[in-house]
Order: C-alpha cells, then structure tokens, then sequence
C-alpha cells in the first residue's frame, strides 16, 4: 500500500515538471536548454529550474518544482520519468561528494563556485 502512494508520488512530481517544462521550452536558434537540480541542504529539498542561454542575452532560469521527499532513491525515480520524456541535459548542483544508489558521484565539483572565482 505504502510503495503505491509512493509511486503515485513520483509520478505526481515528474508531471508537476514536464509540464511546466512543456509550456517554457520553445526550441530556438542559437540557444541552449538545460534543466538544473538543486540540492538545497537546508530546506531538505530538492529544487528543479529550466534554463535558457543565448550568446547575446542574459541567462534565464525558471523554477520548475520542489520536491520534498529528501531521498535521494525518491530523486533517482523522479529523474529516471522525466528523462524518459525530454532529452534536456540536466546538470546538478549542491551534491559535492554525494552518490547515487549506484555508488556514482552524482557531483565532482561546484561549477559555480569555479566559474566565479575565474
């Protein structure tokens, strides 16, 4: 009964940011698309955000959703739904030396902070 509600959870969540996600992304030249996940240690959430580069404009970010299930098992089923449905790269943040289920790293570095420091 539990694993269901469960399921149903993260399939409620993965909607939540397809969706959204479906109504921002609109595909154009000389841009770049990716989705960021935030790990936000101290509000033990999970943050999603849709960002949008150009060469000639500033960067935009979009919040997608916050996840509260403070799991990584629950971010690993929620990620594996939505990659099942964009092909947007996804880049990670605030998860220096933390690992998937697997054993891999999920980040090696915070980009940036070596990016500001330049």
């Amino acid at each position: 009964m539990e694993e269901t509600v469960l399921t149903k959870k993260v399939e409620e969540d993965s909607e939540i940011i397809l969706t959204r996600l479906k109504v921002l992304f609109k595909p154009k030249s000389q841009h770049r698309y990716h989705i960021d996940v935030v790990n936000n240690i101290y509000g033990k959430s999970y943050n999603f955000f849709f960002d949008v580069y150009h060469d000639k404009k500033r960067e935009r970010s979009y919040p997608l959703h916050s996840i509260f299930n403070y799991k990584i098992e629950y971010l690993e089923q929620v990620l594996k739904l939505v990659k099942q449905e964009t092909n947007l790269s996804m880049a990670f943040r605030g998860f220096e030396g933390q690992k998937w289920t697997s054993g891999k790293l999920i980040q090696r570095k915070d980009t940036h902070d070596s990016q500001s420091k330049g």
